[in-house]
């Protein structure tokens, strides 16, 4: 029987004895729960049953150093982990690393690797390299980044995939709220996922789909001889034949939510709303116009594209003039409504809290009103003008006390961090992704939680407009967790 170094917790054992021996298995279990324990598990075990001789782990760049805590922490001594972080400068001391692993004759090594290493030149050389020669435990952490078929680390992590012993994917959010989300991860797994061949009959299979007429940007075609004015596009409403795709995935998967097997504390939601100052609603309407006028007149701009002008939109809400995510971009004169909604959600909710917000502008302004009322040697940032090591330094000392407010984004900040600390999060602005909404709540709300987590968001409603943009993505999220939800739950299959 496998000994594990730390205890496992009810649904780790189960996920463990279920998939131990599986040449690939997929672990969606909401964050927090401990898949990562699991896999660091299956990779010993693996390796002591002589089925594998390393471990090849393929995760976002924030992950890497968690990775290495986590093999510290769960692995058995027995098997003499050894363990390196890829690192593409290759200079003598990271070469010495990368050999002691890849070439190791005693012992367990892993080699962790950013999943945009696996598209550069030397990544995947040496990604390929030790696949071939070694039998590989190949592992996608937080799978959903590989969702995009087309996307090229997409690409090369299923061209890598093929070349391994076993295979696991981890993700506690593997669908945005569409069931095609799923395909790329399963064709990592093994090939013609499910014995669909090809993403398109998958999609046919478990997706509601519409043929809608979009008008593009006039081109003349020489071999139809006249101007081609539309062009017919295919969009997903919905999901279909969900129960029968759940089941055909739980046979190789672990689904865990954390309110079936964990007694975790609460997250608390509540919104806090104001309005607008004159200058920045005259702003606003201005620019909403604008957009809706664009949009009239040039019928060939897609959903995406409609939505990007929506950013606009929302750096008016967060109380700047509309910029290319400028940090020193102009804040609208008159005031910043939804910085007074801060600052008052501060005194109203005390204690350790989490800051998110999407734009460079806005972690300033947010740094800057919380010097004003607190010691900024309190205060700490886990966004992208920080170095990667300072946002590990900044992470420990707010887990130890040390800090007592951290601002962070949804990019640097989403995934894999522990924040049991955090008494509340405040959503200064969010992006259009349920999927990255639900793992930076979760960054506090996980294993190691003792108290209920207040989820704070600031809306600035502005209701006499088309576009009422801070609503409109707030609702959108919460449509799209209903959506997901449907995809995920298996506790009645």
């Amino acid at each position: 029987m496998y000994q594990g170094k730390t205890e496992p917790y009810s649904q780790q054992r189960e996920a463990f004895n279920k998939t131990k021996l599986f040449a690939y298995a997929a672990y969606f279990m909401e964050q927090g729960t401990g898949k990562t324990k699991v896999v660091i598990d299956r990779s010993a075990y693996l390796w002591e049953q002589k089925k594998i001789d390393g471990v090849l782990i393929l995760c976002p760049n924030s992950l890497t150093d968690t990775w290495m805590e986590e093999i510290e922490l769960h692995c058995p001594d027995r098997v003499n982990p050894v363990a390196a972080v890829w690192d593409s400068s290759l200079t003598k001391k990271v070469a010495a690393r990368l050999e002691k692993v890849i070439y190791a004759e005693k012992g367990l090594p892993f080699l962790i690797m950013n999943i945009e290493a696996i598209r550069t030149k030397k990544g995947k050389k040496l990604a390929h390299w030790w696949l071939k020669r070694k039998r590989l435990h190949l592992v996608c952490d937080e799978s959903q980044i590989i969702a995009t078929p087309s996307a090229s680390q997409t690409v090369c992590a299923i061209g890598a995939a093929r070349f391994s012993k076993a295979r696991s994917i981890m993700t506690g959010t593997p669908t945005d709220g569409k069931a095609s989300d799923y395909y790329s991860q399963l064709n990592f797994l093994m090939p013609n996922p499910l014995g669909f061949s090809n993403f398109y009959s998958f999609r046919a299979r478990y997706c509601t789909l519409e043929n809608k007429l979009v008008h593009i940007k006039p081109y003349f075609d020489k071999k139809k001889g006249k101007q081609i004015k539309t062009r017919q596009i295919v969009q997903i409403t919905g999901a279909q034949n969900a129960d029968e795709l759940k089941r055909r995935l739980l046979e190789f998967s672990y689904f865990c939510k954390k309110k079936d097997c964990m007694d975790l504390p609460d997250k608390i939601p509540h919104k806090r709303i104001a309005s607008l100052m004159p200058e920045g609603m005259r702003i606003y309407k201005d620019v909403c116009r604008q957009i809706v006028t664009e949009i009239t007149a040039d019928r060939s701009i897609t959903a995406e594209i409609a939505l990007t002008k929506l950013i606009r939109l929302q750096q008016i809400t967060g109380g700047f003039l509309p910029s290319d995510d400028d940090p020193d971009a102009l804040p609208i004169p008159g005031g910043n409504p939804k910085i007074d909604l801060l600052v008052e959600a501060v005194g109203q909710f005390p204690g350790p809290t989490l800051f998110w917000a999407r734009f460079k502008a806005e972690h300033k302004a947010i740094i800057k009103a919380l010097g004003a009322i607190v010691k900024p040697q309190y205060i700490g940032e886990i966004t992208g003008r920080v170095a990667k090591a300072d946002r590990e330094d900044n992470r420990r000392a707010f887990q130890k006390g040390k800090l007592e407010y951290l601002v962070m984004s949804q990019s640097c900040g989403g995934a894999g961090y522990t924040l049991t600390k955090a008494e509340n999060e405040i959503f200064y602005s969010n992006t259009f992704s349920h999927r990255i909404r639900v793992q930076a709540e979760d960054r506090a709300h996980r294993i190691g939680l003792e108290h209920p987590v207040n989820i704070i968001d600031l809306l600035i409603p502005v209701p006499s407009t088309k576009i009422d943009v801070d609503t409109k993505v707030y609702d959108a999220l919460v449509k799209k967790e209903i959506n997901a939800t449907m995809l995920t739950d298996v506790k009645d299959l």
